[in-house]
């Protein structure tokens, strides 16, 4: 058949590494009494068997604190040549917690009154972050700008996690922790939640757009903030086609393949069904769901985070790559959740998956994909289509020359939903 034209270019057996598993390499970190140097390290963390992390007193790693929290996680982050500790939230948005940039209180200053009984280190004002030297704050250092400044509570006391920036690649969208002006832009739409600039200058996660309204931007002079508006919902069903760079022309088929994966067929006669609601409002609809006819215990088109790849995110450089899959309702501009999905119930391997991550043109009919990173921020995926021997299976990537290197197959760049009444 058609499909079959589609080859992989590298040797057979490279092709398993598209089905092979991947073992992570537990961490063992430092221990206590381990030699440090002050000017390099800052903290540690400890081993992944003590969940402790550990402070460098000049020249020897003295034990810091326990990590009693099991949604925290400890990471290390390293700034002009210093690592320190970052303790983050497990499974959420990193700047979805930040308790610095979602109040509206004014940080420390340098000089403030401070007790270690209580605070260790605080975010500072202008990038900043600030320790206590047992009486007052002293400058700690200024952050880089792939960082946020959040603040973590263990036990009463206070201390700065440095977490990664979330990535906006598309300017068009507003991100949560990037910088704004108080003065002048009061707050943005961000899907169906909203954005408020902070006093400090950055966006934090405002409301939700009420139900049957939608979000839309209104600009004086230099200023702008939002309005609420009754929504123009709309309802399309019909099948995805997808075109290869030659305007060869392919559809989602009606069944999975052995992994719960959707597949590639030229016979639209056995094309699958998908329904999709949005705002029609002359403009590109999105993050909005989309429901498929394949699966009746999962009603969602979804990405599905690949078996081969190193974690859920796809990105430039790398060739992680995710599958379309039905799976269970994530929230819009969440990150990757390991929630039922279709892939997982045949292979009994959990895969982390979102299901709000199409924009669609009602112009053109054309599909687009924003996935959210596990570190918050938004990528625009690209489309490849890999023939595994037996079918020509759709994958969604980061990087496209990346992926073929490593797995073979060819980029398609038109997936559009092709209306029953058309």
């Amino acid at each position: 058949t058609a499909a079959y034209q589609y080859q992989s270019y590298l040797p057979q057996e490279n092709k398993l590494i598209f089905r092979q598993s991947r073992s992570p390499i537990p961490n063992q970190g430092p221990s206590i009494g381990d030699i440090c140097d002050f000017s390099t390290t800052r903290s540690r963390c400890g081993s992944s068997l003590s969940h402790t992390w550990l402070v460098c007193d000049g020249n020897t790693l003295v034990l810091g604190g326990q990590i009693t929290d099991t949604k925290l996680v400890c990471s290390e982050i390293n700034s002009n040549g210093v690592t320190f500790i970052s303790l983050v939230t497990i499974g959420t948005n990193y700047a979805q917690t930040d308790k610095t940039l979602n109040s509206h209180t004014l940080p420390p200053v340098i000089g403030s009154s401070c007790s270690l009984a209580t605070a260790q280190s605080k975010c500072g004002i202008q990038k900043s972050w600030l320790v206590c030297d047992g009486q007052k704050f002293i400058l700690a250092g200024y952050i880089d700008s792939t960082l946020l400044c959040t603040e973590i509570n263990t036990n009463g006391i206070t201390s700065v996690s440095l977490v990664p920036a979330p990535v906006n690649p598309n300017p068009n969208i507003s991100e949560l922790g990037s910088s704004c002006n108080p003065q002048k832009t009061y707050s943005k739409c961000f899907g169906r939640k909203t954005l408020i600039c902070s006093a400090t200058g950055f966006w934090v996660l405002g409301g939700d757009v009420p139900e049957g309204q939608v979000c839309r931007l209104i600009s004086v002079g230099d200023a702008s903030w939002i309005v609420f508006e009754a929504a123009n919902f709309q309802t399309i069903t019909g099948v995805l086609k997808v075109e290869d760079l030659t305007g060869m022309t392919y559809y989602f088929g009606n069944n999975f393949n052995s992994f719960g994966e959707f597949i590639l067929i030229s016979n639209i006669q056995d094309a699958a069904s998908f329904t999709l609601t949005y705002n029609n409002v002359g403009a590109i609809a999105g993050p909005l769901s989309i429901t498929q006819s394949v699966s009746s215990k999962y009603s969602y088109l979804g990405g599905i985070s690949g078996f081969s790849s190193t974690d859920a995110s796809i990105q430039t450089s790398s060739f992680n790559y995710l599958y379309f899959g039905a799976v269970n309702a994530t929230t819009e501009l969440s990150s990757p959740q390991f929630i039922g999905n279709s892939f997982t119930d045949v292979s009994a391997i959990s895969e982390a998956v979102e299901s709000d991550i199409w924009y669609f043109d009602p112009f053109t009919g054309s599909i687009s994909v924003k996935w959210v990173n596990p570190n918050g921020g938004l990528i625009d995926a690209k489309f490849v289509a890999i023939n595994d021997g037996v079918n020509l299976i759709p994958v969604m990537v980061g990087d496209v020359n990346v992926f073929v290197n490593v797995f073979g197959g060819n980029e398609f760049t038109q997936l559009t939903l092709v209306s029953n009444e058309n």
